[in-house]
């Protein structure tokens, strides 16, 4: 498969689509982004954990059927390893669009993505802890 090849025109368009350093105005937009990326960062890290502990320690199963087969036949950790990574990388990339975007839409759509994700993870971390408490 060739390489990708970007023409001049399509680089000037993407280096102003974001700016070189810090696009938001004040510091505490972008000190709420970083807090927000922070706590998704924190909730992907543990509900990796958990859910590790839900599974190689406990008799619980995995729901999610694709989950599933990749454990099968790969194995837990290589797989969890792997879901933590995906999770990391999407929220370093939605975190590097919410500070750089030039556009404040961008920005703002960025900013409420990782909020949401970091919302949800936190669900899924209490969902897993209260699986965990049962007998």
């Amino acid at each position: 498969m060739p390489r990708l090849q970007l023409s001049d025109a399509h680089r000037s368009r993407l280096r102003e689509e974001l700016a070189a350093d810090n696009a938001w105005r004040s510091e505490r937009a972008r000190r709420l982004v970083d807090l927000g990326a922070l706590i998704a960062m924190a909730a992907a890290v543990v509900d990796v954990v958990a859910t590790y502990v839900a599974l190689a320690h406990m008799a619980h199963d995995e729901r999610n059927p694709l989950v599933d087969a990749a454990m099968r036949s790969i194995g837990l950790a290589p797989t969890l390893a792997f879901d933590a990574l995906v999770r990391l990388g999407i929220v370093a990339v939605l975190a590097y669009i919410a500070v750089r975007a030039v556009r404040p839409v961008v920005r703002y759509l960025a900013a409420a993505t990782i909020g949401a994700a970091a919302l949800w993870w936190c669900v899924v971390v209490f969902a897993n802890a209260v699986a965990l408490a049962r007998p």
